[in-house]
């Protein structure tokens, strides 16, 4: 990964931002591998964002990245196939990413996330993505509900563990209960 940027400030991970300081400049994924020393592919982002998070995908299925626009923005998330193809985004004004698990085979990812200003949805969730099937389903929560997790795991084959004070529930890769 390669991150270019031109700012009037000098630009430091935890700093808070001066007035109209825009930061500007391109970052570089480039995913490398034993057959190809000099990468597989390159993607280069859109102009002035930054990369948060990268999970490489067990079993060459591809890469999940977490992206943001400087100092402090929300996250986004993007999944990419083994040839560095946007396979799926979830843009950080739908849906903040916290954080990012993937299955122990690949094939599914499961992301936290914090869903802002909609009365409508619930105030954090885990979005499980099958990237074989391409779908998705969501655990979700509110702050303080009997549904809020203490902590989360995504086993094999897309199975959601979610561990509540009352015991752990575990639901399939299309969110049915187990």
């Amino acid at each position: 990964m390669r991150t270019r940027y031109v700012s009037r400030v000098d630009v430091t991970p935890g700093e808070t931002s001066t007035v109209n300081d825009t930061v500007t400049g391109d970052t570089t994924l480039t995913l490398v591998d034993s057959a190809h020393p000099d990468g597989r592919w390159r993607v280069t982002l859109e102009n002035a964002r930054w990369v948060k998070d990268v999970l490489v995908l067990p079993a060459s299925m591809g890469v999940v990245v977490t992206t943001f626009l400087p100092r402090h923005g929300p996250t986004d998330l993007r999944i990419l196939d083994l040839t560095g193809r946007e396979l799926l985004r979830v843009p950080e004004s739908a849906a903040e990413t916290v954080r990012v698990e993937a299955s122990p085979e690949g094939g599914h990812v499961a992301a936290d996330v914090t869903f802002r200003d909609n009365a409508e949805l619930p105030e954090r969730g885990v979005i499980v993505f099958d990237l074989a099937k391409e779908t998705q389903w969501t655990y979700p929560w509110r702050y303080g509900s009997d549904a809020e997790p203490v902590s989360w795991t995504l086993l094999s084959q897309g199975v959601l563990a979610v561990k509540l004070p009352d015991g752990t529930r575990r639901f399939d890769a299309t969110g049915r209960k187990l």
